[in-house]
């Protein structure tokens, strides 16, 4: 885990939670019935939307992930109970990163959590690390392919 420098606090993200209530992540991404979205920086939190999705058929119908994949249009996290690994790359495809969690997680925990790593009270984990350094050299104007140059993936 390495240490966010200061210009984070003016980094907004993001975030998408696959939720039955919009109280805590407790949903399977291709089969969840509702997506709660937030844009947070080290300081504000700001409830943007929930979009809601009618229960589909679950096994063999890949036509559920179109609507939920078209949900994601300018997130930066999605947190999920699970997740296919069909669902996965397409989700990482689409720039978006998918967080698993093994329980059951409140929002407002997660967000808090988020919230103390953006404002460098506590160690930046690896993977939001690399979403807050992309999203400053998008800032700076840095063309995605420069950016990924520069993260090595060249």
């Amino acid at each position: 885990m390495k240490q966010v420098d200061s210009t984070t606090d003016t980094l907004e993200l993001k975030l998408l939670f696959a939720s039955a209530t919009g109280a805590e992540v407790d949903q399977h991404f291709g089969s969840t019935l509702a997506l709660y979205s937030y844009r947070i920086s080290t300081r504000e939190v700001e409830f943007l939307s929930c979009r809601l999705f009618k229960k589909e058929a679950e096994d063999g119908n890949e036509d559920k992930l179109k609507t939920k994949l078209a949900a994601l249009s300018d997130a930066d996290i999605l947190y999920c109970r699970a997740m296919g690994p069909s669902a996965s790359k397409q989700t990482l495809n689409l720039g978006v990163w998918p967080v698993r969690l093994d329980q059951d997680r409140a929002i407002s925990d997660i967000i808090c959590g988020l919230q103390a790593q953006l404002a460098a009270r506590v160690k930046v984990e690896a993977w939001l690390q690399s979403i807050i350094l992309k999203k400053q050299r998008l800032k700076q104007g840095q063309s995605r392919f420069e950016t990924y140059e520069a993260e090595g993936w060249v």
